[in-house]
């Protein structure tokens, strides 16, 4: 299960980011642009687990907002996010702060 609020000018992500509910998260992206001009920080800190799919779905958003012109910032990625985009070659696509 993914939870997606808006907390302090921050969307913060609770739960799995996987193949089962990154879907959530790409439905939600239409409030995510719109909730703010130039830049959105997503914290990634309290994803349980995630898979190749969730880190697809990161990727699909960064390249929305290069569309949108908003500057999407990932906080908080733990170690296993690293990995997934170290072992997928798209460490280059994400740039977790």
């Amino acid at each position: 299960m993914l939870s997606i609020e808006l907390q302090d000018d921050k969307w913060k992500l609770v739960g799995d980011l996987n193949k089962d509910s990154s879907h959530l998260l790409w439905q939600k992206r239409k409030e995510l642009f719109a909730s703010s001009q130039n830049e959105i920080t997503m914290d990634v800190s309290m994803i349980a687990r995630t898979d190749s799919a969730g880190i697809a779905t990161l990727i699909a958003l960064i390249k929305e907002s290069s569309v949108q012109n908003t500057k999407l910032k990932i906080i908080g990625a733990t170690p296993q996010f690293h990995d997934i985009a170290r072992v997928g070659s798209v460490e280059q696509f994400i740039h977790f702060e």
